[in-house]
């Protein structure tokens, strides 16, 4: 569940990129050029001239001018390549900021005040997140159901010089085993 309290909409038209013509980009018609090119200037000079010139025909075009899962090849190829490159771990001396901007590149931690104390709130190119958790987590079993607060009522009042702000409800849960499931002190424990 998404709330936003906004006086302005969000807006909804998209702008087509730049060099661009019926959708397709200004690089898939140079990719097309240069096959076209390399091809010419090959036809003659010899076999394995020819040959090469055939395989970059072959990897260049399909590259540029085939689309998979609604992206072109070639996109597929730079998010391949970004998987491939990036990294997977870290040395054991590193800390929690090296942590984070492994997990979230560009995320910064900074302090916010709320109406419990400080809190903490991660701050990127979306925007502000922070995790909130209601209920008392000292409780092992939970003293019963809880009255959750409506979504609206945690934004703050809408203002002219406010800046746009969302909130998502997360809801977490675990059942408790079936009486069948354990034996144990543990699985008994729930009858």
């Amino acid at each position: 569940m998404t709330a936003t309290a906004t006086g302005r909409r969000a807006p909804t038209i998209a702008r087509a990129p730049q060099w661009t013509t019926a959708g397709v980009r200004a690089g898939q018609v140079v990719a097309a050029q240069v096959t076209a090119a390399v091809l010419v200037a090959a036809a003659g000079r010899g076999v394995a001239t020819t040959a090469a010139a055939l395989l970059l025909a072959t990897l260049l075009l399909p590259a540029a001018w085939v689309r998979f899962r609604g992206r072109w090849l070639y996109e597929w190829l730079l998010v391949g390549l970004g998987h491939l490159t990036r990294r997977r771990a870290l040395p054991a001396t590193s800390g929690p900021a090296e942590l984070l901007d492994l997990v979230a590149p560009g995320t910064a931690v900074r302090s916010a005040e709320l109406a419990g104390g400080p809190a903490a709130v991660l701050d990127d190119a979306a925007g502000m997140t922070a995790l909130l958790e209601i209920g008392d987590p000292a409780d092992l079993l939970g003293d019963g159901p809880q009255a959750l607060p409506a979504p609206l009522s945690l934004l703050p009042p809408p203002g002219p010089d406010s800046p746009p702000v969302r909130i998502q409800l997360l809801l977490a849960a675990s059942p408790a085993p079936t009486p069948t499931a354990g034996v144990g002190t543990a699985g008994t424990s729930y009858r």
